[in-house]
Formats: structure tokens, sequence, C-alpha cells
């Protein structure tokens, strides 16, 4: 099987039973990832669908069912939508991913409604305020005000 499954691999010809064999399924999708839309035969392999995801948001693609799966699935959502940001993307099932809508909206230089609420007073803050200890004093500045 393994020699047969390299020859379509190398070949890039699919072939389901490959792509679900226990022991070189994964190998074998992965050459699949990086054309095409999502083989569902593979996206059961975190391998290939890091792979697949990582083509898509560098071709700053969503709307397929693939983006669909790459914004949902736990191994792809934070990359695939946090490259969609920061190319200033504004794909809908992104915006239930964590730091999505802070880094699109800080990205952005058009006025959005749903930005309104990360950048507005009293918003939470990616950086927590920094708490002393108890008893800390700061030092008193010197004349040169540094």
């Amino acid at each position: 099987m393994f020699l047969y499954c390299s020859t379509k691999q190398n070949a890039t010809i699919w072939d389901a039973t490959c792509a679900n064999h226990k022991e070189s399924g994964a190998a074998y999708c992965e050459d699949f990832a990086l054309h095409g839309e999502i083989k569902a035969d593979c996206a059961k392999y975190p391998s290939y669908l890091r792979m697949y995801c990582t083509v898509q948001a560098k071709h700053n693609t969503s709307g397929s069912d693939g983006t669909a799966t790459c914004a949902a699935d736990k191994h792809t959502k934070g990359m695939y939508c946090g490259q969609l940001a920061l190319l200033r993307h504004d794909y809908e099932p992104c915006w239930a991913v964590a730091s999505f809508d802070v880094a699109y909206c800080n990205k952005i230089t058009w006025p959005d409604a749903r930005c309104e609420a990360v950048a507005a007073p009293g918003a939470l803050s990616i950086t927590p305020p920094m708490k002393m200890p108890a008893g800390y004093v700061a030092p008193a500045e010197d004349a040169s005000g540094i």
C-alpha cells in the first residue's frame, strides 16, 4: 500500500484510500493541502489542516467550506483568523475567535461599528494594568525629568 500511495502522491493523483490509510494518510494528505479545495478525508489530520489553512490565510482566502473549517478548528483558528486580521480581511466566523477583533480593529483605517467596543473607554485591554506590591513607593524624579 505504501508504494501505491507514494506513486499516487508523487503524481498528485487524489486517492481517498491513501488519505484514509492509518499509517501514511497524514503524510499523503499534506501534498494536497497546497492547492485546491479542502479534502474532507484529510481534515481529520491536524498537520494537513494547519498547512491548508496557512496557505488559505496567506492568499487572503475566505468564504469556502474549507476556510469555515479553518476559522472553527481548534488547531487552526487562532493562526488563520490572526493572519486574516493582519491582512485587514473581515471574515465573519473569525469574530468569534479570541483576539481577532483587537488585531483587526487595530489594523483597519476605516470605521467599523464592531470596533467601537474594542476602542471604547473601559474596554478590555490586551495588557492588564501593572499592580505594584504593597508598600511600594515610586522613586522621586530628579531634575532631569528621567
